[in-house]
């Protein structure tokens, strides 16, 4: 099966939250990774979305 993976940086200019997760992210800039995946059986080359990765810094404990 065929497996694209794109990345690209995402910057926001203000903290946020990410519905399932705990506390406030910080603004700045993160990796965001994607993974397609082909779809076979067309007669064209399309490919459909798996997954979508936000890479957050890591919490240090206290």
């Amino acid at each position: 099966m065929d497996v694209r993976t794109h990345e690209t940086m995402v910057t926001f200019d203000h903290p946020f939250r990410i519905r399932g997760t705990e506390g406030v992210l910080p603004a700045g800039t993160y990796r965001v990774v994607i993974d397609k995946e082909q779809i076979l059986g067309l007669s064209f080359i399309a490919y459909r979305r798996m997954a979508t990765m936000l890479h957050t810094p890591a919490v240090a404990a206290p």
